[in-house]
Parts: C-alpha cells; structure tokens; sequence
C-alpha cells in the first residue's frame, strides 16, 4: 500500500465483484483505528482516494481470464487459476485495469497531462469526460472541516455539503504546483448560479472583498442582490487570487470586445 502514489489507479473488489473505482490523492500515512480491533493491532496506515461507486458492480466472470493470468506472480491479485487472492492490497497491471472498467463502458487513457482521464461510454461520448484533479478531493475536505453543511464563499448561504463544490479563486491552468496545492486557493461555491457565474467572470471580487457583476448576472434575480456585498470566503490571504480571478476576466472581456489586451 505504500508504493501508491497520488493519481493512481485503484479497484475496490468485495463479495464476489468490483463494486468502485478511485484515485489515491495523497500517500499513506500512519492512523491509528477509528474502532476496537479486538486482537488486530490498532496502529496502521491509511490511503486517502477519492472513490466513484459502480451503478452495477463488475463481476470477477466479467474480467477477461486471460489478463488474470497474465497478471505478475507472486503477489498478485488472482491465482494461477485466475481466481481472487485472499488479501487487502494488490498491485494491478494498466492492462488488467483498462479490461475490466472497459466491460462497466469506462474507459481509463493516460497522456502525457497530469490528469487521469475516465471516458464513460466510450472515447466517442465526449460528453462522458470526467477528470480526476488529485488535489481537488483533499481541498474541499479541508474546507467542509468535518460539516454537514458550510456557507458558499460568495452569495454565504448555508447549505447542504451536496449543494457545494471546491472552487479555484484562480484558473487553476494558471496556478503554480504550489499554489494548486495551497488552501487558499480554493473556496466553497454553491450550484445555484455562484459557481458557475464566478468561473464565467460574470461574478468577480475586488480588491475589498466587495462583488461586481457583469454579463447576466446583472439581471438574474438570485445573483443580482451580490453586487457590492462582500464575498464571504474573501480574507487577506486569499486576495492575490481573486485579483488574478478579476484580472483574467477583464482581459478576456477586452479581447472579446476588440480592445488590446
């Protein structure tokens, strides 16, 4: 378990199926078992992934036999008869894993991009791209702290963690390996028009932490009550990236508008 690395891939196999997929985020570290192992130990190591469930669990007939076979001895995952070794942790090869999430119609590609790519559906549904951003699980855990529910950092209603998603102050394509790791760059956004009208540009901070609005936001009934409130999530240490937030929209409106950038 600790030759994983974040970005990895890994498959949850119980009670005869593969019922899940994840990516690990970060590297094990030592923890100490949230409950009484009778006589197991309690000191031990956790792996921190972000999991996505099967909607029908892939059945161990449904692995190809012959990408079983071929998996690496010892120490994997299924015997020499292809059947499932009793154990907690195995290494699988890329082969084995790009058949099996094949046959749930995902599809796992690696390029030369530091995100893992699922395409459900198939390479030709576009629409099915889904990719894992291996810091993003981490920073919205640390911002949620535990709760059940959290204020949005812009409109500050509270809602319901569901209704919240880690957003970038800064267009992460523009952040540093440092700052995409920094907490500060991210802030909870709600789904009813925050998220969306902040990564658009339509919602944006200033420098005192007060919104403006531009574009439909001007006019929306929900959004509209932001212009000149204070952004709940703004603090001093955040503000370097919504200047550059502010910043990046101004010149993409000035482009569109056809004034030099």
């Amino acid at each position: 378990m600790d030759s994983a690395r974040p970005g990895d891939l890994v498959l949850h196999y119980a009670n005869g199926a593969i019922r899940g997929f994840s990516v690990v985020i970060a590297p094990t570290r030592a923890k100490h078992r949230p409950y009484d192992g009778g006589t197991w130990n309690n000191e031990g190591r956790v792996l921190d992934v972000d999991y996505a469930p099967m909607d029908v669990p892939i059945a161990l007939n449904q692995v190809p036999l012959a990408a079983r076979l071929r998996e690496p001895k010892p120490h994997a995952a299924f015997t020499r008869a292809g059947r499932v070794n009793q154990g907690y942790f195995y290494p699988l090869t890329f082969e084995l894993a790009q058949a099996t999430l094949k046959s749930a119609g995902v599809e796992v590609r690696v390029d030369e991009t530091e995100e893992q790519t699922l395409l459900f559906n198939g390479s030709s549904d576009r629409l099915g791209i889904a990719r894992f951003r291996v810091e993003q699980p981490a920073l919205r855990r640390r911002l949620l702290a535990g709760r059940s529910e959290a204020p949005c950092g812009l409109c500050g209603d509270t809602l319901p963690v569901e209704y919240l998603v880690a957003a970038h102050i800064k267009r992460r394509a523009d952040c540093t390996e440092r700052e995409r790791a920094d907490p500060d760059l991210v802030m909870l956004a709600c789904l009813f028009g925050c998220d969306a009208s902040f990564e658009l540009g339509h919602v944006r901070v200033k420098d005192n932490g007060s919104m403006t609005l531009h574009g439909p936001a001007l006019v929306s009934g929900r959004l509209a009550r932001l212009e000149g409130q204070p952004a709940s999530a703004f603090t001093l240490r955040n503000r370097r990236y919504f200047n550059a937030h502010r910043s990046t929209h101004a010149s993409i409106a000035a482009g569109a508008s056809g004034h030099p950038r």
